[in-house]
């Protein structure tokens, strides 16, 4: 729904997940959640309630050994970070990836 522009019907959608990890909680099924959560959000031009949500989902990731999934939500909290130009956490979060074979998205003007 974000990738057509429809950020009423992603956030929808997002709510509706979170109902369905309430009834069905998991590890896995909450960082899903914070990150669909995250995208939405900076969708909406919160980027700090973005990072807000995918801290825990990367930590949930690597928690239940998901590597792919902890690298997709660190691409999203480089893109959030960039919005709120924290060129610090950038490039720390740079390094992250570089160390888990992930792909840089952003570099910090200096």
């Amino acid at each position: 729904a974000i990738a057509a522009g429809d950020v009423v019907g992603a956030r929808t959608a997002v709510e509706s997940l979170g109902e369905i990890v309430a009834d069905y909680p998991s590890p896995a099924f909450e960082s899903g959640r914070q990150v669909a959560m995250a995208r939405v959000l900076l969708a909406e031009g919160d980027a700090s309630g973005a990072i807000r949500e995918l801290r825990p989902a990367i930590k949930g990731w690597r928690d239940v050994g998901a590597p792919y999934e902890v690298a997709r939500a660190r691409t999203i909290l480089s893109r959030a970070l960039r919005a709120v130009d924290d060129c610090l956490a950038r490039r720390i979060q740079a390094r992250r990836m570089d160390r888990s074979g992930g792909r840089r998205t952003s570099r910090c003007r200096d």
